[in-house]
């Protein structure tokens, strides 16, 4: 009986891990395949500016830029921070954590609600790269713009998921550094009394 209830509690353990490890995974997984589309629309902007069709277009490419690349740093950064920031501090969700922004960032874990958000920022991403190849894709251009919202609508949500993991991470690290320095004043005080 014991053994059993051992084994059961072992394999419930590994279990956690390979949840967590696999979670990890699908992070970078995700991470790598947005960031090889966001660089790619990049790529289609500086192909298309150097078109006669893109010629007009090429006094924006410096925003365009600008815009794609802070897409991938708060994408990047953000989920890099809430991984060191959890490591270095610890979890701390009831310090850095509001209700909305715990029900937000539950919902975003739901592996189904990351698939559909996955699927929708890749979508705009895919769609920003195949407007700059009218000749190719001009057929799909009525379909391509009814989708573009829906895309947006995952890029908006995804913003907002990197902003409070952001936040998060940043209260984190404040709130353990807090704690350093009271528990330090503590131990201070205390010698000095000795």
């Amino acid at each position: 009986m014991v053994d059993k209830l051992f084994l059961k509690s072992d394999l419930a353990s590994k279990s956690k891990q390979n949840t967590e490890l696999q979670k990890q995974l699908r992070t970078v997984a995700d991470l790598i395949s947005t960031t090889v589309l966001t660089f790619s629309v990049v790529k289609a902007n500086v192909v298309w500016i150097n078109t006669e069709e893109g010629e007009e277009d090429a006094g924006n490419m410096g925003m365009v830029s600008l815009c794609y690349g802070l897409i991938f740093l708060v994408d990047f950064i953000s989920k890099w921070f809430k991984q060191y920031s959890i490591y270095l501090a610890g979890e701390r969700a009831e310090v850095v954590s509001n209700e909305a922004e715990t029900r937000m960032l539950n919902l975003a874990e739901m592996r189904i609600v990351d698939l559909v958000i996955y699927s929708q920022v890749n979508l705009w991403l895919a769609i920003n790269y195949m407007q700059k190849f009218p000749s190719t894709f001009k057929d799909f251009f009525p379909i391509l713009s009814m989708a573009q919202s829906l895309g947006l609508t995952g890029r908006g949500f995804k913003v907002y998921i990197n902003i409070v993991e952001l936040k998060q991470g940043f209260h984190r690290i404040i709130d353990y550094d807090v704690e350093i320095k009271n528990r330090e004043a503590r131990e201070s005080a205390g010698k000095k009394t000795d």
